[in-house]
């Protein structure tokens, strides 16, 4: 009988052992034929949990993170923090910003250092102390503007609002049209002329300003073109002036991304239908255009409906689209997770694996080695649910590892 026992008992080990191995083989089948490319890799979380911070990609390779809302964590409006992609991690910087920072906008100059400008003032971030210094404000203290670096380490600062400017506005919120400039070599301010029109219903009116819910691109030539829903801007650096420019005409939707592509041509993609079209900026400024089909080429739809867009032109010469939030009713930004690629050779959408979290005013960060960063954004964005927003998202990040 015991004889019996104990040879029960070496086939269950046998059997034990043969399961094992049966896993671990699975185990490394499954890996092998796993995608190692266009994923998306959870990375350690953030020091402190950010929404409508910065981050800008430094010179050395790692990414400074600064700001953020202060009803997700209050620590984030003085503070910032780096990841190191070599050391896959991100390290707190024990010097604060001497000033709060959420909604701020953030350029990497041709010196190294970082400007950082918000409503209340203006820093610079330096790499090799890791310091920051206050060196200027704007000419208007505005909320919730847009920014372009131009070619000469100047800045366009344009629109957005400011409190108590007047009166008559129960809201106590009034809309800028007013641009400047900002000059970080000698720390000097200047407005951008104005343009004006006449139109027999409206009066006289600033020529077609840019709005903030346009999308700016830099071109070639150092101006900027403003893509909007019912006409461009372009901004000249050389003239300090606005004109207005060709007009394309894209299911009259909201643009939700424009960026420029290796060939000097626009990709534009709009909010809520997912349509897109490749626009290519006129030479000479020859205006109007006597064929618009001649500048413009549809694109594949693509599949992301109903939401706003973050691009990142990669490494490859593909482009990054991530969904930035669903619109609903009722004031309801809901966060969505989808992500795809667009190939300009072919002029194709092609599928990626979806993101880890979903995100929504989030950072993405091309890397030196041709990965994407993605770090915080809150889960949910509305006026119903603003109490309730996720702070464990917030303190999350991702990165998107494209076929290079």
């Amino acid at each position: 009988m015991k004889k019996f026992l104990n040879k029960i008992n070496k086939i269950h080990v046998l059997a034990f052992i043969v399961l094992i191995l049966i896993c671990v083989i699975a185990s490394v089948v499954f890996n092998a034929n796993k995608p190692k490319y266009n994923v998306f890799v959870r990375t350690p979380n953030l020091n402190i949990a950010r929404v409508r911070h910065t981050a800008t990609l430094l010179n050395d390779g790692r990414v400074l993170i600064v700001g953020g809302d202060p009803e997700i964590d209050k620590n984030a409006l003085r503070t910032a923090e780096v990841y190191d992609p070599v050391q896959n991690k991100f390290i707190l910087l024990p010097n604060r910003t001497n000033i709060d920072h959420s909604g701020s906008k953030a350029f990497l100059l041709k010196n190294g250092q970082v400007v950082i400008l918000d409503y209340n003032g203006i820093e610079l971030f330096d790499p090799k102390t890791n310091t920051f210094k206050l060196v200027s404000r704007m000419l208007i203290p505005r909320h919730d503007f847009g920014a372009v670096l131009l070619k000469d380490d100047r800045v366009l600062i344009y629109e957005g609002w400011i409190q108590n400017y007047a009166k008559n506005r129960s809201s106590g919120m009034q809309d800028i049209d007013d641009s400047e400039i900002y000059n970080p070599i000698n720390n000097n301010s200047y407005y951008v002329d104005k343009t004006y029109w006449v139109n027999k219903s409206f009066g006289t009116r600033p020529l077609i300003q840019p709005l903030s819910s346009d999308c700016p691109v830099l071109l070639q030539d150092g101006k900027v073109i403003f893509v909007g829903k019912y006409s461009n801007t372009v901004y000249d650096p050389d003239k300090n002036k606005y004109s207005r420019q060709y007009i394309p005409v894209i299911n009259k939707n909201s643009i939700g991304s424009a960026i420029m592509l290796n060939n000097q041509k626009i990709l534009i993609i709009c909010e809520q239908s997912g349509n897109g079209l490749i626009f290519e900026p006129p030479s000479q400024n020859v205006y109007p255009v006597p064929n618009e089909k001649k500048l413009t080429k549809y694109i594949e739809k693509i599949n992301l409906e109903d939401v706003c867009y973050k691009t990142v032109l990669l490494n490859n010469r593909n482009v990054l689209i991530t969904n930035n939030y669903m619109i609903f009713d009722l004031g309801i930004h809901t966060p969505v997770v989808k992500a795809e690629l667009y190939n300009p050779k072919l002029n194709r959408i092609i599928p990626s694996v979806d993101m880890n979290e979903k995100r929504f005013q989030y950072s993405a960060t091309l890397l030196k080695n041709g990965n994407v960063l993605f770090t915080g954004g809150s889960y949910n964005y509305s006026i119903l649910l603003w109490p309730f927003k996720d702070k464990r998202v917030a303190k999350t990040a991702e990165i998107f590892v494209p076929k290079n």
